[in-house]
């Protein structure tokens, strides 16, 4: 248990990284990116929303995973390759719903005209979640190294936990934006809200 999780509290900046916007971007994408939802849908309505998306994220997330280590075997480029291409591939589940083939075509299109913009930005994602989270966990972690990790594990969990708590809706609030920002820039979508706006308006 001590060895499980100070190995997570000690991640690498780009190890799973995204796994952290998968596990709360199914909650955050309805506050963040469908207001109009969360606005008029009950508690027991989004839940049920939020779970119809539980298997399409569940799938995404192995596939992503899967080429992401096999991009290991190319000297870790194909990973960053995958990472940046597969960014907002949980955004794309919460707020359009396709089917898991659909999901990561999308994601490839929106990205690839932005490849190395959003590489970076995911890069950054990682790091400043990765220092965030470490950061969080040390002084639990100090201490627990002076009276001894055998007897201080839970102290070590605990700072972990707390570590995820704030890390991970970080993350998935910046995919998620990320997200936007790509569609923004590559479909207009403000010019459609906009134009949306303008024919509420008027009718």
């Amino acid at each position: 248990m001590p060895y499980l999780t100070m190995s997570a509290s000690y991640d690498p900046p780009l190890r799973g990284f995204l796994g952290n916007a998968w596990t709360l971007s199914a909650e955050i994408i309805f506050y963040v990116a469908l207001p109009a939802v969360a606005a008029f849908a009950s508690g027991r309505e989004l839940v049920r929303l939020v779970a119809s998306r539980w298997w399409p994220l569940l799938a995404t997330f192995v596939v992503v995973h899967a080429a992401e280590v096999a991009g290991v075997f190319s000297c870790y480029i194909g990973s960053f390759a995958v990472m940046a291409l597969f960014v907002v591939v949980a955004p794309i589940v919460g707020v359009e719903n396709p089917t898991v083939g659909e999901t990561l075509g999308r994601s490839v299109r929106l990205v690839r005209g932005r490849f190395w913009p959003v590489l970076g930005t995911a890069v950054l994602m990682g790091v400043v979640s990765s220092l965030l989270g470490n950061t969080l966990s040390a002084l639990p972690q100090g201490v627990a190294a002076l009276i001894g990790f055998d007897a201080a594990w839970p102290l070590v969990a605990l700072g972990g936990i707390l570590g995820q708590l704030v890390t991970a809706p970080f993350v998935a609030a910046a995919t998620t934006l990320l997200y936007f920002d790509l569609r923004v820039r590559t479909e207009g979508l403000d010019i459609e809200f906009g134009a949306r706006r303008a024919i509420n308006r008027a009718g």
